[in-house]
């Protein structure tokens, strides 16, 4: 089996090579071979594949305002089309050698032309479980199953459910602690009370009878998700359902330079008395659980509220974190909106667990080891990790 695989790994440019022979070795003991880019440019000596396709892929990032510059399109690909053609037969593999959260411009462009040349790309990453990290095997975060699993009882499972749910309040208090520290300012806040003042929005209100939406902070995974415009889905929303709104967003948003992304429909937005922004909150598990239901972008919590039995409405071209769909697991479109004034599937909720329960047994800890935390405590900070063991036990696991 050995004998048939190759990896292709590529490194952050401010490391040197001597740091990557201990990942060689480690790695040769599961891959016949391990190729690590950048390479010396003798061996990028290689016809491209038509120029067609790698503009099809630089026209595709630029209408999602994502920029990958031409240049690293073409040494990529003259690389991977080199690598197929003297490895032919071989099943390849590709994979960055390290832990970002924000993807990278090689992480782009590896993934894209690995589905031409017909090879599996891999990207180790933080799962939306907090401390639990996963192989990606796409840019949308979705698991790749591997080999050795960490062992999970039905018993255990049902207990770190639970803690896992308490340990969001915690995680949630812990953030606000250090952002309050970090951002006493008070021109800010004047700033913000002059924005409320003009455009006379709802924040920070009590409200009943609401959808939740949870939005990100990362600006390159909601354009890659490709999401509908969100004018568009609230004209929609409140056409079938009399509930409110509510915007919960990320802590470390900065509330003004968002909202002034909703200027232009302020008439959708601001002084509209079912639309409500919330950010911060001091009972995140309460706002939760008295949601009527959640609405999913890109955000990683928003993901874990598959541990609580509320359905998810999942918006977007391409679904981050989540590939498994059911009658509480959503996509969006106008017809799949009757299935939220159904009563709650107790089977597909079982299905959701199947699901929660295969990404627990597919990653591992914070060291990179095949264990599972019980304690909500684990989950209740984000803990300091072993880097090279996590990278290496996952990918020794395919």
């Amino acid at each position: 089996m050995k004998k048939k695989r190759i990896i292709v790994i590529f490194k952050p440019i401010n490391k040197k090579n001597d740091y990557y022979k201990k990942f060689r070795q480690n790695l040769e003991k599961k891959f016949s071979k391990v190729l690590i880019y950048p390479y010396n440019d003798t061996f990028i000596e290689a016809s491209t594949i038509s120029r067609e396709k790698i503009n099809k892929i630089k026209k595709k990032y630029d209408f999602l305002e994502i920029n990958l510059r031409l240049n690293s399109l073409i040494r990529v690909n003259n690389f991977l089309n080199k690598i197929k053609s003297v490895y032919k037969n071989k099943e390849i593999f590709i994979s960055p050698l390290f832990i970002s959260g924000v993807i990278t411009e090689e992480e782009f462009i590896f993934f894209e032309l690995s589905k031409i040349y017909g090879m599996k790309f891999l990207r180790p990453e933080l799962s939306f479980i907090k401390n639990r990290y996963i192989l990606a095997k796409n840019l949308f975060k979705h698991i790749y199953e591997i080999k050795n699993k960490t062992q999970l009882t039905k018993k255990k499972f049902i207990k770190f459910r639970s803690n896992y749910i308490l340990s969001l309040e915690n995680f949630s208090k812990s953030t606000i602690e250090n952002r309050k520290k970090k951002l006493i300012n008070y021109l800010y806040q004047f700033y913000f009370f002059l924005f409320r003042l003009l455009y006379k929005f709802e924040f920070n209100k009590k409200t009943k009878d609401y959808a939740l939406i949870i939005l990100g902070n990362d600006t390159n995974l909601n354009k890659l998700a490709e999401n509908i415009k969100m004018k568009y889905f609230v004209k929609k929303f409140f056409s079938f359902f009399n509930y409110k709104i509510v915007f919960l967003l990320h802590p470390y948003t900065n509330i003004i330079y968002f909202l002034k992304n909703f200027i232009r429909n302020k008439d959708n937005f601001f002084n509209h008395n079912r639309i409500i922004f919330l950010q911060k909150p001091n009972n995140l598990n309460k706002i939760i659980k008295n949601s009527k239901f959640v609405i999913h972008l890109t955000s990683s919590l928003s993901a874990q509220l598959l541990f609580y039995e509320k359905k998810i409405l999942c918006l977007g071209k391409n679904i981050m974190y989540i590939d498994d769909f059911n009658s509480t697991v959503i996509k969006y479109n106008y017809n799949n909106l009757r299935l939220f004034k159904k009563k709650n599937d107790k089977k597909s909720f079982e299905m959701r667990n199947n699901f929660l329960n295969k990404i627990l047994k597919n990653s591992v800890n914070n060291n990179g080891e095949f264990k599972i935390h019980l304690d909500k405590k684990y989950y209740s900070s984000r803990l300091k990790i072993n880097e090279n063991k996590i990278i290496l036990n996952l990918l020794n696991s395919v």
